[in-house]
């Protein structure tokens, strides 16, 4: 053991390594030393590692506490202050760092987490599959990038910010949106007490600017809808036939958009006048009906040379047996708006075009009109008590609305 007793970080940093080419040993006496003895081991590359030597149990043992400089010399004699208090308790260090060194191996980062979460929610079914990977795409498109690698015992409100503030600079929608995704994994390692707090529920939506914007009432008249027909069909070369057909079911049936694009052939059922379109599962998880009359028949009867041997009814055309991507139709939307003189609208925005034309135009009650949209009523004890469906009302107000943009088109 070299004679040399070190008090100082300059010290430590003027140590060089042994001319024979050995490993050396010096003594730490710094200030704030208890007891015990702190020692740093210099090797032939000049690598400096602290060590504290003890008696446990009447036998001589060295603990490994770090290398310099990643560990401080102040840091290294708190270290060794600990060490020597718990083997005063009976305590073996080794032992105790060894078991926080296993418990660290094995806590899981973020995007450890969110693969545990997703893996469970996609069995339990708690919402659709499709929701599910939704979350999965943001989570990878917006918060891994940042918060992924971090251990999920070590996040703090002050990650989530930044991520958050990040996100925010991108789209206030999706920002809004990832508060969800956010909540999801860490709810579930709470539940599972992998953490202890979930420091995302301290954190709203107005901390990062993405307070929600007014609820948009954009509708198109009678007269946008014959324009916006007309424009579909001069587009008919420039797009395929399952796009133009996602946007004219969308104004006549007043469907949600996943329900379109993830339609199937296995779903409709011909009858002599009319075709029923039976959905499973819609967004509220409820089954729900809707009646197809001349117009959407003959759209959907022209599909059925191109995609007639699938399951799906807008297949992709870049996967094979895959439904076309929602998102897909919303580029399609943009695209037209740049060469297309029609104030902004979205493609959800064409169902509260059917739902408001279907009370100003054919008068229907706005109760009819949320049992066709396949809304649930708002009243807990309307939704159980009043279980209504007014399938006969539903089906006239849908041929009349096929027959009025007939008209409307076609004048």
């Amino acid at each position: 053991m070299n004679s040399q007793k070190i008090r100082t970080p300059r010290a430590l940093d003027a140590l060089k390594p042994a001319t024979d080419g050995k490993r050396f040993r010096v003594v730490v006496d710094a200030k704030g030393i208890a007891k015990g003895t702190l020692l740093c081991v210099v090797t032939p590359t000049g690598k400096k590692t602290f060590y504290t030597r003890a008696l446990f149990r009447n036998q001589r043992i060295d603990i490994r506490l770090g290398s310099y400089p990643a560990l401080s010399l102040k840091d290294a004699v708190a270290q060794h202050n600990k060490c020597m208090l718990q083997i005063d308790e009976g305590h073996d260090p080794r032992r105790i760092r060894a078991a926080a060194k296993i418990k660290n191996q094995s806590i899981l980062n973020m995007d450890e987490l969110f693969e545990k979460w997703h893996q469970h929610a996609s069995q339990t079914k708690g919402c659709k599959q499709s929701t599910i990977d939704t979350h999965r795409w943001r989570w990878y498109s917006y918060l891994s990038p940042s918060l992924g690698k971090l251990s999920i015992n070590a996040i703090t409100r002050a990650d989530l910010l930044s991520t958050l503030d990040k996100c925010a600079s991108r789209s206030k929608e999706q920002t809004r949106k990832a508060f969800t995704t956010l909540n999801l994994p860490l709810d579930y390692a709470l539940a599972r007490m992998l953490i202890t707090e979930n420091p995302c529920r301290t954190i709203k939506p107005k901390d990062v600017q993405a307070t929600k914007g007014k609820p948009r009432n954009r509708n198109l008249s009678i007269t946008e809808i014959k324009a916006l027909w007309q424009e579909l069909d001069q587009r008919a070369q420039r797009h395929t036939p399952q796009m133009i057909t996602i946007l004219k079911l969308a104004l006549l049936t007043g469907a949600r958009r996943s329900e379109i694009t993830q339609m199937k052939w296995s779903q409709l059922t011909q009858t002599e006048n009319y075709w029923i379109w039976n959905i499973p599962e819609t967004k509220n998880g409820m089954p729900h009906r809707i009646y197809l009359f001349g117009q959407s028949i003959q759209l959907l009867q022209n599909l059925t040379p191109i995609t007639g041997n699938s399951d799906w009814v807008f297949e992709s055309n870049k996967c094979e047996n895959k439904s076309i991507r929602s998102d897909s139709v919303t580029y399609m939307i943009a695209r037209m708006r740049d060469d297309f003189d029609i104030q902004h609208f979205t493609l959800h925005d064409l169902r509260r075009t059917a739902a408001t034309q279907w009370v100003e135009q054919l008068s229907a009650d706005s109760t009819l009109v949320e049992l066709m949209l396949n809304h649930l009523p708002q009243n807990q004890l309307v939704r159980t008590y009043q279980v209504v469906a007014r399938e006969k009302e539903q089906q006239e107000t849908w041929q009349q609305w096929d027959r009025l943009i007939a008209d409307v088109v076609n004048e």
